[in-house]
Order: C-alpha cells, then sequence, then structure tokens
C-alpha cells in the first residue's frame, strides 16, 4: 500500500445547513451536519429526539433497501441516505452528526452536485489517529441469479459496474473508475437518480417517488429519454453512485476492485455483511505502517 492511501479520520469544522424534497415523500427535507468527536462514526438524529435516539451508521442498523437504504434505531427512521453517505465516503468523513427533521435526505438534484457545491468553501478537521482501510487480500463474492459483487485484491480502489435493461435506449452500460476524489467529482457526482415512466403509477400506489420529477430525475419512456441524460451512460454512474454509498455503511474505506453487474440495495447490504464479518475476525486487512500525521486543519 502507498502514502496515498493513508486516511486519517476526519469531521467538519463548521455546522452546514440544507434543505430539500425528498424523493419518496414529497415532504420538504431540512438536514443540519454538525462537527462530532473522533470515533463519533456517522450518527443520524432527529430534531426531534436528539442525540437521546441516535442512530449510528452501520450496516446492523439497516431497516430496509427497497427503492433506497434506510435506517432505524426502533424509534425512528430515516430514509433515502445513501447519496449522502456516497459524499462522505469519498471525501473522508468518518465523524459528523446529521441533524435530520423530516422522514429522509433531500433528493437535491437527484445528484451530489449541489452536496458537493455546499461543501466548496468548508474546511474539514484532520484528527491523529487513521481510519484503517480494509486491504482486500482474497477474492469475495456475493451471487443472486445474473447479479453479482465481486471484490478482488487491488492496489487502487476500482469499480467496474455494468447494467443491462431490455429498453432500446439503455440496453447494456458498463463503466470503470477510480474511486478517487476527482474522479467521482467529475465523473460520479453528477448522475442522477432515474426511473421509468411505466413504474411512476406502481410507486405513487406505494407511497414512492412522490417528490419525483424532471427537475431531480432521469425519466425514461418506453423508447427515450424525456429529459437530457448528463452522460451516455448516467444510468450506470448513478449505480455506482448508489453503491459507494451503501458501502460507506462499513465505516472504512476499502481498498480493492469491485466488480458488480446489476446489483441493488438489498445485494449490496449482503455483501458489505460478509466483508465485515470476514475482516472481524482478522487483523490482515487493517494493518497499516504508515506514520500518523499530526491533527491539522486543512
Amino acid at each position: 500500500m502507498n502514502k496515498h492511501h493513508i486516511y486519517n479520520k476526519k469531521t467538519i469544522e463548521d455546522v452546514v445547513y440544507s434543505d430539500g424534497i425528498g424523493i419518496h415523500s414529497g415532504k420538504v427535507s431540512k438536514i443540519r451536519l454538525l462537527p462530532a468527536d473522533l470515533n463519533s462514526g456517522i450518527v443520524f438524529i432527529s430534531k426531534k429526539h436528539g442525540m437521546k435516539s441516535p442512530i449510528k451508521v452501520c450496516p446492523e442498523n439497516v431497516s430496509d433497501t427497497k427503492n433506497a437504504i434506510s435506517l432505524s434505531n426502533g424509534k425512528w427512521q430515516i430514509s433515502t441516505i445513501e447519496h449522502l453517505l456516497s459524499f462522505f465516503y469519498i471525501f473522508g468523513i468518518s465523524d459528523i452528526i446529521v441533524e435530520v427533521e423530516g422522514d429522509e435526505i433531500p433528493i437535491y438534484d437527484g445528484s451530489i452536485n449541489p452536496i458537493i457545491d455546499i461543501f466548496s468553501e468548508k474546511k474539514f478537521y484532520i484528527f491523529e489517529e487513521l481510519n484503517e482501510p480494509i486491504q482486500i487480500i482474497n477474492p469475495i463474492w456475493i451471487f443472486e441469479g445474473d447479479k453479482f459483487i465481486l471484490v478482488i485484491p487491488s492496489e487502487e480502489p476500482m469499480i467496474s459496474y455494468t447494467i443491462h435493461y431490455n429498453h432500446p435506449v439503455i440496453k447494456t452500460q458498463f463503466a470503470h473508475f477510480s474511486l478517487e476524489k476527482d474522479v467521482f467529482i467529475k465523473e460520479i457526482a453528477p448522475a442522477r437518480t432515474y426511473t421509468f415512466l411505466k413504474d411512476i403509477s406502481y410507486l405513487h400506489k406505494n407511497s414512492l417517488g412522490l417528490g419525483g420529477s424532471l427537475n431531480n430525475t432521469l425519466l425514461i419512456s418506453d423508447d427515450s429519454y424525456l429529459n437530457e441524460p448528463r452522460f451516455e451512460d448516467e444510468c450506470v454512474r448513478h449505480k455506482i453512485l448508489d453503491f459507494i454509498g451503501d458501502i460507506a455503511l462499513l465505516g472504512k474505506p476499502v481498498i480493492g476492485h469491485f466488480i458488480i453487474s446489476k446489483s441493488g440495495h438489498t445485494l449490496d447490504l449482503n455483501f458489505i455483511k460478509k466483508i465485515k464479518e470476514i475482516y472481524s475476525t482478522i487483523d490482515i486487512g487493517n494493518k497499516i505502517d504508515f506514520m500518523k500525521k499530526a491533527s491539522t486543519k486543512i
């Protein structure tokens, strides 16, 4: 492992406010991002309950994986967290408190660009302690029919993702990226959530997608896009964005090459649990001999 992959634990310096529409509830959701102490992890609190009823980000607290990732502590639930978590993961934010007013995280424009813009002039606080990454040393995989996730050893964090739809516009889309911040900002973060016009009636009947619009969703009819895609392969790029948010549930960076075909939140979660089970019983994946950096502000 090279010096490039030293990951110090990190929080934010200042409080960050944001709001927007929830993609599924259709209601206004407000969030307040707060600096957190070292080793707090990523924690969601509700404005109603405050710190009396926190939900820590971890695979065990996932309560639903249908159409989005939801977390619960048995008293309350927060949904559609994966986009925000993808930002935390790539930017290395390991310790932060997310206070929410509402049932889900805002969808913004369907991508993570607005969050990146909010943080463009914000500073982070770097702790001395390392957030030691999981270094993949042997292949790990999971299959479900024609869907699969595989991670293999690699010196660099990478992802290769394939989706396939029997659809004249999408067909098969494949994308491969290094999971570095600059690549994420340029190639992955702008990709919006997408859905098919034929599915909207079903979603609405099940109280889902009530906040969806052409302003926050790439909408696809039987034979065309109904709004202009940002990339020719925007759909698979958004699947990568979702997967990054899902892998963030581990609370650690992962150094390996992810190879994925047609996955979704449920399979992602089962895979994440498998990684956690394997690497909670051995030390090899978490050994780093680098000197710790002194605490600093950037």
